[in-house]
């Protein structure tokens, strides 16, 4: 990795004046981890007006003379590639925070915070309309921030521009109607095969939480994780949040059956998590260490849990910790697991979806999202929207609402506009497989040792997650590939696996 990634005099001042919004900020994100792990319920309200006023004093600082000053001073100055981007995201961040009102920014913090557990609450009672006030306030919201923060087209490009930089609406069409001809093509190939479905006798067993408990640690440990770095617990959505490059956390879920689920989900974070960890340690308390392109972190943690946790190699490394379940998972052999962790078929749950029917239901989510945006639909009319285009487009109808649209905490959060950027990270996801794999050797060849897999984690190291935010997603993808996001990887990945596996 390079050293001294940052020489200019003024970047340096910059930089620290930067510690302070740095801090504010790590200790934001610290106590949102602790509110979806350990925090009393009741403690949402005033962990809510806390970090609203957090949230208030960023914006001020941001927005002090000194600072912009500082700013436009470096903007002219001989520039280095990692300094011009301290530059480029600050200036991002700052175009945000002189849009957004400070009052406004406060209101949408205490909002989403008090919502959060209201929609834990109306998740478990399986009752939409205990949330239903909540979302019409944080749709509310959303629609006067796209107003706020101004747009071109759409004013749902506006939210989607603050999770992934540029993306809008007129690509999404194009995007989505690709991948949902690849997935329907597919989909219909396999229902008519003789071999559809695939049976599995894994999914209905029950497990014991402390056993499951185990094995998602040994698997980690199989990833190469380091437990002074990174700690997995319990949370009612699994989520990841980084801290620094010595510090991440995981969360997972235990429901008692299904053990994939937890596993997936384990295995999902990880690669959210390291790629954290594997940031440039000389970026941590930069600007260049964050969220900015949320379809690379997507992609990253789509890679470990598709690429790696669904490869029919890790089965054969590591049947030995599934046998530790218990008897009933004695039974059964790698290929067992291997058809049982990729069976294809339309299900209700969006972090349980198989690879092939995965895009449909972050299409769905994204058709509601940009409706209610543009006033085609009201928070009222969620549940039914959802449940038709579930059964138009999967064939398959929720029995309720907690299997319906209560299943993701991103709406509860305010993060109206992430969803696409889970398929746009699974679509990368192939196209850097494909990458590593001829750089590299196969992934089937170097599962088998700890060396391979460290192999796996430094090839990303070195390619991707060292530099943060430094460069954006279209750019990792041109420096990686040589060409912008390309479905054509993915396509051609899907079709030789699922097919491979039916036949």
């Amino acid at each position: 990795m390079d050293k001294n990634l940052f020489q200019n005099k003024i970047i340096i001042e910059l930089l620290e004046k930067y510690q302070s919004i740095w801090a504010l900020d790590h200790l934001n994100k610290l106590a949102t981890w602790d509110g979806e792990v350990y925090m009393p319920t009741k403690g949402a309200r005033y962990r809510g007006k806390a970090l609203a006023k957090s949230q208030t004093l960023i914006q001020q600082l941001f927005l002090s003379k000194e600072f912009i000053n500082l700013i436009d001073l470096a903007s002219n100055e001989d520039l280095n590639e990692y300094e011009k981007s301290v530059i480029r995201v600050l200036n991002r961040e700052l175009e945000i925070f002189q849009k957004l009102p400070s009052k406004f920014i406060e209101k949408f913090e205490e909002t989403v915070s008090e919502s959060q557990i209201v929609w834990r609450n109306a998740r478990k009672l399986d009752d939409f309309n205990l949330f239903k006030p909540n979302l019409e306030k944080i749709v509310e919201l959303s629609k006067q921030k796209a107003e706020y923060l101004g747009y071109k087209s759409n004013p749902y490009d506006a939210l989607l521009d603050t999770f992934e930089e540029g993306l809008t609406v007129e690509f999404l069409e194009d995007y989505f109607k690709k991948v949902t001809d690849t997935v329907t093509k597919l989909l219909f190939s396999l229902k008519n095969n003789p071999n559809y479905p695939k049976k599995d006798r894994i999914s209905s067993l029950k497990y014991d939480i402390d056993r499951a408990k185990k094995l998602n640690e040994s698997i980690l440990e199989f990833l190469q994780y380091d437990n002074q770095k990174l700690r997995l617990d319990i949370s009612s959505h699994p989520f990841s949040e980084g801290l620094s490059t010595q510090d991440s956390r995981i969360t997972t879920r235990y429901e008692g059956f299904d053990i994939a689920r937890t596993v997936t989900s384990t295995i999902h974070e990880f690669g959210h998590a390291l790629y954290f960890l594997q940031h440039n340690d000389e970026i941590n308390t930069t600007p260049l260490y964050t969220n900015y392109s949320l379809a690379l972190h997507e992609s990253q943690s789509r890679f470990f849990e598709n690429h790696i946790g669904r490869s029919h190699a890790f089965f054969v490394e590591n049947l030995s910790k599934f046998h530790k379940l218990g008897s009933e998972y004695e039974k059964f052999n790698a290929d067992d697991y291997y058809t049982y962790f990729n069976q294809v078929q339309p299900s209700l749950i969006r972090v349980e979806a198989d690879e092939v029917t995965y895009h449909a239901h972050i299409y769905i989510r994204y058709k509601i999202e940009k409706a209610l945006i543009n006033d085609e639909i009201k928070v009222e009319d969620v549940p039914t929207t959802w449940n038709e285009m579930y059964r138009d487009i999967l064939g398959i109808l929720p029995k309720n609402d907690t299997e319906g649209c209560l299943q993701d905490i991103h709406w509860s959060m305010g993060a109206i506009g992430y969803f696409p950027t889970y398929s746009l990270g699974t679509v990368f996801a192939s196209q850097i497989s494909s990458k590593l794999e001829k750089e590299l050797s196969p992934i089937s060849e170097l599962l088998p040792s700890s060396v391979g897999v460290k192999k796996i984690n430094n090839w990303l190291a070195e390619n991707i997650h060292q530099y943060g935010a430094t460069y954006t997603f279209g750019q990792i993808s041109n420096r990686l590939t040589g060409s912008e996001l390309d479905t054509k990887y993915w396509s051609d990945y899907l079709n030789e696996k699922y097919n491979k596996i039916y036949s």
